[in-house]
């Protein structure tokens, strides 16, 4: 019987979130990392950065989505696994780096993703972690308005709970989001796994409004709060394994 995906395969990230990670990697770049593993490695659009970068020996990509490895650069040695349950076929402590952007929102046991990486990193070694931010700004502001906050998904299909404010119910794009941390919630999670966070850095996301006026006063008002990894839209951590 096929196994049923419990969240959507993700593909890519846009191009504020790439920037914000790898400049949280550059701050380690004269590490000798020789063996890196991505977690949803996607197309490898991040991953081709990372490997200029470090030049390791050896670069797993883990996806659930198994046709992406059509669009995948030859060095990626591709995992077609499901993070929620499968178990990762590499020895205890064999990987230098571990990375994972915007991937542990799309989980339902996200500590299956957080056990594996912490078995799977060396002691010393680095692992880098983005999500969307559930107390964003925004969402503190939309929740006070009775608003679902942006990024929580009650459904797939279509957006809904914005009828508060005048806004019907819609068709929409979902990103497949299944768990949505806080800043100090993440934080809380990984020391659990024996992760200390070394590096945060805020990440600004687009205006998710089509209104032109909306879209203005987002981006004034992101310009301030963004700038605080609590308050902004997503956030990167960097973390070291003890």
């Amino acid at each position: 019987m096929k196994k049923t995906r419990l969240y959507l395969a993700k593909t890519g990230s846009s191009q504020k979130i790439l920037e914000a990670n790898f400049s949280l990697l550059k701050l380690i770049s004269n590490n000798n990392f020789k063996k890196i593993i991505e977690f949803g490695v996607g197309y490898g659009n991040f991953a081709k950065k990372v490997v200029e970068l470090f030049k390791p020996e050896i670069y797993v990509g883990i996806d659930v989505n198994e046709q992406v490895k059509e669009h995948l650069p030859q060095f990626v040695n591709f995992l077609n696994l499901d993070l929620n349950t499968d178990k990762i076929p590499y020895p205890n402590e064999y990987f230098d780096l571990g990375i994972a952007i915007e991937v542990i929102e799309h989980l339902a046991d996200p500590d299956n993703l957080l056990s594996e990486t912490s078995r799977l990193i060396k002691k010393n070694g680095y692992f880098l972690i983005s999500t969307p931010n559930l107390a964003s700004w925004i969402n503190r502001l939309l929740f006070i308005l009775g608003v679902v906050p942006i990024g929580y998904e009650i459904s797939w299909k279509y957006r809904i709970g914005d009828s508060i404010i005048g806004i019907p119910p819609r068709e929409y794009n979902s990103s497949g989001h299944l768990k949505l941390y806080t800043y100090h919630a993440l934080l809380e999670h990984l020391s659990l796994y024996n992760f200390v966070p070394i590096k945060t850095k805020p990440i600004p996301y687009d205006s998710p409004f089509a209104n032109k006026n909306l879209s203005r006063f987002f981006y004034l008002i992101s310009k301030i709060f963004s700038k605080t990894p609590s308050l902004s839209e997503g956030f990167a951590v960097l973390a070291k394994k003890v």
